[in-house]
């Protein structure tokens, strides 16, 4: 993992659980949830960061919606 992107990684797993969920499934994570887990961890929340959460949160939802396509 490239040291830039260590920030969000670890913000993006520390809100493993904080997912938002429709009849669907997963939508997104709950960006509040973000702010908390950030102060918990003694990060700085910037739109930088934001963005590279949802980086990781958009490349999730893909792998889970082929996930429920495929049958798994």
């Amino acid at each position: 993992m490239l040291p830039q992107n260590q920030g969000a990684v670890r913000l993006f797993m520390g809100t493993a659980t904080q997912w938002r969920e429709g009849p669907m499934g997963p939508t997104g994570l709950d960006y509040r949830a973000l702010g908390v887990t950030a102060d918990w961890l003694g990060m700085t929340p910037s739109a930088q960061l934001l963005e590279q959460v949802q980086v990781l949160e958009n490349e999730t939802l893909k792998i889970i919606r082929k996930a429920r396509r495929d049958g798994h």
